[in-house]
């Protein structure tokens, strides 16, 4: 459904005429809870809104009601609580009914709040509520299930948790993620996971599994695509914090192993965090028989796996026999299986704080520097599919997710180099010489770019000047200069590499039918250089 509301609004792209408005994209979340900085939606949520661009801001259930009356910032409403008080139990419902009623999407989630008036809470949601709770036992079934959002890393038991009654006010526009039923009687149904055009639902036990003892949590839901389809987040762009030039840059993350994995485990190398500070942010990978600085003391997973947010990306698989070698995942991961938890959570932290006192490995912006410019940014909606960026710092890569039917339209886009793409998302690169870029989309079929456009970079690129023959750029990183562009297929090109210190190089490149170039240039750029691109099978005929 949204997606296919997100085609019809970027069908037009290409006949519409600059709007003469303009309105900067809301990115805050109000977030309600009741448990203080260990409250479920700010330990479990935020990190999740931040990897959608968000910005969190939290609200106490026990102080008053914040007032969101003519705030342009704010993109949607969560209440998550754990126990369910609320201080103002009798104006709650008006509260969210105004959210509501202002066009804000709220996302109920947790314990049901203990409001006066429960059942208009949730027809502000436009869903129906009965109280009952009956603990729903082996009588239960699944009858309606959305397996691509459902269970994303724990499967649900025989005995489903204690759930109210709640069914949408009309079948129209909503989209219920799990249906469970009693027995054969069709009349006799809850919706615990449900996403209405007003927001989304989800009872207690069923977006997030906790343990008894707390110290372990599983989501039920695949978070990401659960808050990008309660706050409506279709094509929008999302400032992205994992990535420069469309190449993974900082990425640490915790996985338990999964029942393909055998025994083995990762660590970045100690001489690689100390000797090398300079690729500190590269990763190599070691072996049951090399010590790194913070290894645990047996192996559990044979599989190199980063998990972000929802989504698992298998980097690299293990030769227990083999010495220690550097991929190009450039993130440092650590894999555990959950008995070694505790320990490696202490590696992950001793690794994440050496790597956050050096520099990212392709240039010398803080990862600092880009959390300040996170919160900063902004981006204004110029013309449908159509925004400036502005106020963004060091901030230069912008992510559009779900967006294999979108690319770039570059005959409306300013001060972009290029595009890449991961798991169906697109990661836009911005030159950071451009004070204020413009990025078009369109789903419109694919053209190639009229010149030559960046697809990833290991090297910070700026200050790119192109037209169809030639490209000139300033480059700086360290380590080697592993570069992807996109060309015409089958053109040829001469490249024209000048260090600030030490002699020039050229090389000589044949795009192939994928009009892909992919080279790496010595690893002399620490201080700055250029790069220019020629193209020779377009020279011109003498007389």
């Amino acid at each position: 459904m949204f997606r296919f509301l997100a085609i019809a609004l970027l069908a037009v792209l290409a006949a519409s005429p600059r709007a003469a408005w303009a309105r900067e994209e809301a990115r805050t979340i109000v977030v309600l809870h009741d448990g203080g900085d260990e409250a479920s939606p700010l330990v479990y949520a935020a990190p999740v809104l931040k990897y959608l661009g968000l910005l969190v801001e939290p609200h106490s259930a026990a102080d008053p009601l914040p007032d969101l009356a003519g705030r342009a910032d704010v993109r949607g409403v969560l209440i998550w609580l754990d126990t369910g008080a609320v201080a103002d139990r009798a104006g709650f419902t008006a509260w969210v009914r105004g959210a509501t009623q202002q066009g804000l999407p709220v996302a109920l989630m947790g314990a049901t709040p203990d409001a006066d008036d429960r059942f208009g809470l949730f027809l502000a949601l436009d869903l129906l509520y009965a109280h009952d709770e009956r603990a729903y036992t082996y009588d239960l079934r699944a009858v309606e299930k959305d397996t691509a959002l459902i269970e994303a890393e724990r499967r649900f038991d025989n005995l489903f948790p204690p759930v109210d009654i709640v069914r949408p006010l009309q079948d129209a526009a909503v989209q219920p993620l799990l249906v469970l039923q009693r027995r054969s009687d069709v009349t006799d149904r809850t919706m615990p996971l449900i996403v209405t055009p007003k927001g989304a639902y989800a009872a207690a036990g069923y977006a997030l599994w906790v343990s008894p003892d707390g110290k372990t949590q599983r989501w039920m839901v695949d978070p990401v695509a659960w808050f990008r389809l309660a706050f409506h987040l279709d094509a929008v762009p999302t400032p992205d914090l994992t990535t420069l030039n469309a190449r993974r840059i900082l990425s640490l993350a915790l996985a338990p192993s999964g029942p393909d994995d055998g025994p083995a485990a990762i660590a970045a190398g100690e001489h690689l965090m100390a000797g090398h500070p300079e690729r500190s942010l590269d990763v190599l990978l070691d072996g049951p028989g090399n010590r790194g600085p913070v290894a645990p003391p047996r192996p559990c997973a044979d599989r190199a796996r980063a998990h972000l947010m929802g989504y698992s990306h298998l980097l690299a698989q293990l030769d227990a026999g083999e010495a220690p070698r550097r991929i190009a995942g450039y993130t440092p991961v650590l894999l555990v299986c959950e008995a070694e938890s505790d320990l490696t959570a202490g590696a992950a932290n001793a690794v994440l704080g050496h790597a956050r006192t050096l520099p990212l490995a392709t240039s010398k912006i803080s990862p600092e520097a880009l959390d300040i410019d996170f919160g900063a940014i902004r981006l204004d909606r110029i013309d449908t599919g159509v925004w400036r960026v502005l106020d963004r710092g060091a901030l230069n890569t912008l992510r559009f997710d779900d967006a294999d039917h979108l690319r770039i339209d570059w005959s409306r886009t300013e001060g972009v180099l290029g595009a890449g793409r991961v798991h169906g998302a697109l990661y836009i690169s911005l030159d950071p010489d451009a004070g204020e870029p413009v990025v078009a989309l369109t789903n419109m079929p694919w053209e190639p770019p009229p010149f030559a456009t960046l697809v990833e970079s290991r090297w910070m690129i700026s200050g790119l000047v192109r037209d169809v023959e030639t490209a000139a750029m300033n480059v700086q990183g360290s380590g080697p200069g592993d570069m992807v562009w996109s060309v015409e297929p089958f053109s040829e090109w001469e490249l024209t590499f000048k260090p600030k210190t030490g002699a020039p190089a050229r090389y000589r490149a044949v795009a192939g039918f994928d009009g892909v170039l992919s080279f790496s240039l010595p690893a002399s750029a620490g201080d700055g250089g250029t790069l220019t691109f020629e193209r020779h099978d377009l020279a011109e005929v003498g007389p």
